[in-house]
């Protein structure tokens, strides 16, 4: 998950313990009721819980930094072929999957780096015209967010000190066929996820210089393994977990009544849930010191402790 940090007033298994959960529900059920599954059986009943809607306690801000561009030296390029070659570079194969553009024009994704012979390979042939000293800017304009990260709700670039708006992504590509600005981050576009699940985002602009970029995300709870884990909900919560975990039992059981006690267990959900919205409500309308008064994100000095990312 990289070194995301909760400011919110839950953690990462805070909550009360599994095995003190099955105390209360088993004081519940009737003698000699059977059990299974029971560590399943919470995690369903936290994603129901998950699934009403959003909830303060699961906010998280995180925060990583963007990479410079690198201009140093100029390139030889020939119409029609993939290979770039570096004079006075210093390429390393942590660029490999950046873009570059050459003399200001499209913007090609890097496929590999030879450091030795410090030239590159491109994923398409070039379309432009062949040249024996362009300059040239390589850059990262895609990011990687925590593994945990179900929803950006808002963004800042603490560099510039200023929010990132959110677009769609048809949005960003108009923007790059019609310019090649690049300077003050203004946009982020949401990327969805790769193939290892992870989310991504897209920021464009992409920076002039390496800027730190804070976060503000809904996370996914994580779930419980054994019966001495916590759960990933704040105690306050805990009749309507043990609520919902008894029901879940007892129509394993097919007992009579579960319906009627599963019904309990939502309308005990819809009131916790209408509790939590008048704060909720408020994440999207105050400024970061506003949010930093209310407990939801940091204003501590950045540091590269915080970094979830750092591309070199």
């Amino acid at each position: 998950m990289g070194n995301t940090f909760t400011t919110t007033s839950i953690s990462v298994g805070q909550g009360t313990a599994v095995h003190d959960l099955y105390k209360q529900v088993a004081d519940w059920l009737p003698k000699n009721a059977p059990v299974r599954g029971f560590i399943h059986t919470v995690n369903r009943i936290v994603d129901e819980i998950r699934t009403r809607g959003f909830w303060t306690f699961w906010l998280t801000e995180a925060r990583f930094s963007t990479t410079a561009p690198y201009t140093t030296g100029t390139v030889a390029v020939t119409n029609a072929s993939t290979t770039v070659t570096g004079t006075d570079t210093v390429w390393t194969s942590a660029m490999a999957g950046r873009r570059i553009r050459i003399s200001g024009g499209e913007e090609y994704l890097i496929n590999s780096v030879d450091t030795g012979a410090q030239t590159l390979a491109l994923s398409i042939a070039y379309k432009g015209t062949t040249d024996t000293a362009a300059t040239y800017t390589i850059y990262e304009p895609n990011y990687t967010l925590a593994s945990d990260c179900e929803k950006v709700m808002r963004l800042w670039d603490l560099t510039d000190e200023e929010e990132l708006l959110c677009v769609d992504a048809g949005f960003v590509h108009q923007r790059r066929a019609l310019t090649t600005f690049r300077g003050w981050t203004q946009f982020v576009t949401n990327l969805g996820r790769d193939f290892s699940y992870v989310p991504k985002i897209v920021i464009e602009p992409y920076p002039d210089e390496s800027h730190q970029i804070s976060y503000l995300y809904y996370r996914v709870p994580s779930k419980v393994t054994s019966i001495d884990d916590n759960v990933d909900v704040p105690s306050h919560l805990d009749p309507t977990l043990v609520q919902g975990i008894y029901a879940a039992i007892q129509r394993q059981n097919k007992a009579s009544d579960w319906q009627s006690e599963y019904l309990s267990f939502k309308e005990m959900l819809d009131a916790a849930w209408m509790r939590d919205q008048p704060i909720m409500g408020q994440i999207f309308r105050v400024g970061r010191q506003d949010l930093a008064d209310m407990g939801i994100i940091s204003e501590e000095t950045y540091v590269t402790s915080d970094r979830i990312v750092e591309l070199s």
